[in-house]
């Protein structure tokens, strides 16, 4: 795959790569069962079948389950999310006051994990339980934490808009944590959810939670 590029999506990028047809099958198939189903509890035969593909095609490009996994998580992690996180954080509004910055952000954001969704779920599972995994992300979150130092959130704080006492990794992690929770509260949620009223209730919370 090209790193180099910037899609819109995870799913827009694998359709963009250059890479044998049979590969990408295999990638998408094993993007949307693992999604549903688990790591665990997907096969490599499961995956052959939806890709429409032998097991020993898995097996010429993927010596094993683990190395097909990492070939979907760790390009994720290491070219296409921080390329996305460089192109967000170009795009927040400079001068807007808090409200209308938590607005752009939850609408943004959450369009974000709409779109990447399958791997969303694969991602925030194998996270739990892979310690490779967890190593690079977590070297994501330090190389960007510099990258959020330079945006409006650092002026949003100097002027008073947000707490002198929360950090750039609390604010984050406030951020975060509201728009993953309601993420998945979309995909698994038993009855209808009105996003737009949700989403509008999430706002409010993080201003309020922000705000002196």
């Amino acid at each position: 795959m090209n790193p180099e590029n910037i899609f819109t999506s995870y799913s827009d990028w694998l359709a963009h790569a250059e890479i044998p047809k049979g590969q990408r099958a295999v990638l998408e198939a094993s993007i949307d069962l693992f999604s549903k189903q688990g790591f665990d509890g997907t096969s490599t035969a499961q995956i052959a079948e939806q890709a429409g593909v032998s097991q020993g095609t898995i097996f010429k490009y993927y010596h094993t389950k683990q190395d097909l996994l990492q070939a979907i998580i760790t390009p994720v992690l290491q070219h296409l999310f921080p390329k996305m996180r460089d192109r967000f954080v170009g795009s927040l509004p400079e001068k807007a006051d808090l409200p209308t910055f938590i607005h752009f952000i939850v609408q943004d954001r959450f369009k974000f994990l709409q779109q990447n969704a399958e791997v969303v779920q694969i991602f925030v599972s194998e996270l739990l339980i892979s310690p490779q995994i967890r190593e690079v992300f977590n070297d994501l979150i330090k190389n960007s934490i510099p990258i959020f130092e330079e945006s409006p959130l650092t002026r949003l704080q100097s002027s008073g808009q947000i707490r002198q006492d929360l950090s750039l990794f609390d604010i984050g992690r406030t951020l975060v944590g509201q728009l993953i929770t309601y993420f998945f509260q979309t995909k698994f949620s038993p009855k209808q959810l009105n996003t737009a009223a949700d989403l509008a209730r999430i706002e409010s919370i993080l201003v309020a939670s922000l705000q002196p």
